[in-house]
């Protein structure tokens, strides 16, 4: 059986640091920047950071959904093979989840799909254009 989370958080606030961890050097930085998309529920943000040499950085921040007084609550989030769009589930909605579809570069939406009751996961087929939840 698999310890729960906030187990193993409470575990590590409790484990001693060892005379050995201090003495090994740091990770040098990665050589080349790399690109993750995070979702934001509760403020119906998708979000690009960018890992690379110099840190870890928020590149740009892109506001989702349709209704501006309500979380639509973004919960999926899946890059095209190409790398030319990005998909996004989204588990609210009137009175159902969607799954929209964004262009890389400039985050304007390319189309949008209505789904069943609260569609939290998206992945993406290897050909890359047929999204799955």
């Amino acid at each position: 059986m698999r310890p729960s989370p906030r187990a193993i958080a409470g575990w590590l606030l409790l484990m001693p640091l060892s005379s050995a961890s201090a003495q090994n050097p740091a990770p040098a930085p990665p050589a080349r920047t790399y690109f993750v998309y995070v979702v934001s529920e509760a403020v119906d943000q998708i979000q690009l950071l960018r890992f690379g040499p110099g840190g870890l950085t928020l590149d740009h921040t892109v506001t989702t959904g349709m209704m501006p007084t309500d979380v639509d609550g973004p919960h999926g989030v899946a890059v095209a093979a190409d790398g030319k769009h990005y998909f996004v589930s989204l588990g609210h909605g009137a009175p159902y989840g969607s799954l929209w579809k964004y262009t890389t570069g400039d985050d304007k939406p390319s189309g949008r799909v209505e789904l069943g009751l609260f569609p939290a996961t998206v992945a993406v087929s290897p050909d890359g254009y047929r999204p799955t939840w």
